[in-house]
C-alpha cells in the first residue's frame, strides 16, 4: 500500500497544532489567542485521519487471508510498544517528583488499554494518552464496522446511530458529579467520538467512490471550493454560532470542516499545507504527540527564563515554541527510529508466521 502524502501532511499538522495549544499557558499572541481553540480541535483531525486510513488498509488488504486477525497485531504493535514506554517513563516521574504512584487497577487498565471504559481513569497514566483510549477501542470494533457499513448510505446510517449513542452516554456521565467536568460532558469518552470517526468513514467512501472519478480538468477547482468550504466552516461557522443553520454541536462540525479539507488535499494537495516539512511531522506524529506534554513539563524554567528576558510577549511565545519544536523533533526521531519502527518491524515479523 502506497502513502498518502496529503494524510501525512495533516497528521504533522495536527500535532504541531496540539503542540501549540499546550504551549497556550504561556501567553499567546493576539492572532492565536483567538483561535487556540481550533488547535486544540485538530484532535478531531486525528480521528478523521485514523478511520480514514483504516478503511483505506483494509481494502488495500481485502484479499489477505487472516486480516482481521493481522489487523489487530499490526495496530497493536503500531500503538503499544512506545504507550508502554511512556507509561514507564511517567511511573518513574511519578515516583521520583511527584512522590505520588497509580492505583494498581489504574497501570494495568492502561496496560491493557481498557481505562477509557471507567471514568475516573479517563484521562491515562500518560498526559494526553487518553485518545490512545479511545483509539484503541475503536479499533476493537472496526472490523465489524468495516463489514456492516462500506457504503455511503450504510455510513450514513452508522453516523446517525452514533451521534444518538453519544448523546445517551453524555446523558449518563452528567448524572456522575464526582467526575471532572470535561468527563461529565462525556468529551474524553469513546464514545463521544465515534460519530467523529464516523465522519471519517463517509469521508474515506466519497475518496474511494468518486474522487477518482473527477477529471484533472476540474480536480484543482473542486479542490479550492472544498478549501474555502473548510475554512468557511472552521473560522466563520464555529466562531459565530449565530451562523448555525443546522443543529449540530461544533464537534461535529469540525468533523465536516477537516473532511472537506482532507478530499480538497486528496485532489489538489496544496503546497502551503502539503510539503516536506509537514510529511516529516506526520511521519513521526505519533512521538511528536505522546511526548510533547512531558517534554513541556521539564522546559517550564527554562520558558521562565525566557519570557523574563523577552520583553515581547509574541517573540518570548515563538522563541519557547521554536526550543520545544527543536528538542521534540530529537527527542521524537530517537522514539521513533528505536521505539516505532522496531515495534512495526517485530509485529510484521510474527504476522509473517501466522
Amino acid at each position: 500500500m502506497g502513502r498518502l502524502d496529503f494524510i501525512d501532511s495533516l497528521r504533522g499538522i495536527a500535532a504541531l497544532a496540539i503542540v501549540v495549544y499546550h504551549l497556550s499557558f504561556l501567553g499567546l499572541p493576539t492572532l492565536l489567542e483567538e483561535h487556540i481553540l481550533l488547535a486544540r480541535s485538530s484532535l478531531i483531525l486525528f480521528f478523521i485521519i485514523s478511520s480514514f486510513t483504516l478503511y483505506y488498509s483494509l481494502d488495500n488488504k481485502r484479499d489477505e487471508e487472516k486480516r482481521f486477525q493481522k489487523f489487530y497485531m499490526r495496530r497493536f504493535f503500531r500503538i503499544a510498544p512506545l504507550f508502554y514506554f511512556m507509561i514507564m517513563i511517567y511511573l518513574t516521574k511519578d515516583v521520583l517528583i511527584l512522590k505520588t504512584f497509580p492505583a494498581t487497577a489504574e497501570i494495568m487498565a492502561n496496560f491493557a488499554f481498557i481505562f477509557n471504559l471507567y471514568p475516573p481513569y479517563f484521562e491515562s497514566i500518560v498526559t494526553t494518552g487518553w485518545t490512545i483510549g479511545v483509539e484503541m477501542l475503536f479499533y476493537l470494533i472496526l472490523p465489524l464496522i468495516y463489514l456492516g457499513f462500506n457504503t455511503i448510505r450504510r455510513s450514513l446510517i452508522f453516523l446517525a446511530c452514533t451521534m444518538a449513542f453519544a448523546d445517551i452516554v453524555h446523558h449518563l456521565l452528567s448524572q456522575f458529579a464526582p467526575f471532572s467536568q470535561e468527563i461529565m460532558i462525556g468529551y474524553m469518552s469513546v464514545a463521544s467520538f465515534l460519530p467523529v470517526f464516523s465522519t471519517g468513514i463517509i469521508c474515506y467512501l466519497i475518496y474511494k467512490n468518486y474522487i477518482h472519478k473527477i477529471s484533472s480538468a476540474y480536480g484543482k477547482l473542486i479542490s479550492i471550493l472544498l478549501f474555502i468550504l473548510t475554512f468557511f466552516i472552521l473560522f466563520i461557522v464555529i466562531f459565530n454560532p449565530d451562523f448555525y443553520f443546522i443543529p449540530l454541536s461544533e464537534r461535529y462540525w469540525q468533523a465536516i470542516a477537516f473532511s472537506t479539507l482532507c478530499l480538497s488535499l486528496s485532489l489538489y494537495p496544496n503546497r502551503l499545507l502539503v510539503n516536506g516539512i509537514t510529511t516529516f511531522y506526520g511521519k513521526i506524529s505519533y512521538s511528536v504527540y505522546l511526548l510533547h506534554p512531558l517534554l513541556i513539563y521539564f522546559l517550564k524554567p527554562a520558558y521562565n527564563f525566557i519570557y523574563a528576558g523577552i520583553a515581547s510577549p509574541g517573540l518570548a511565545f515563538f522563541s519557547c515554541l521554536l526550543l520545544t519544536l527543536i528538542f521534540l523533533t530529537l527527542s521524537s526521531l530517537l522514539t521513533y527510529r528505536f521505539i516505532e519502527k522496531k515495534g512495526i518491524l517485530y509485529g510484521k515479523m510474527l504476522i509473517a508466521r501466522l
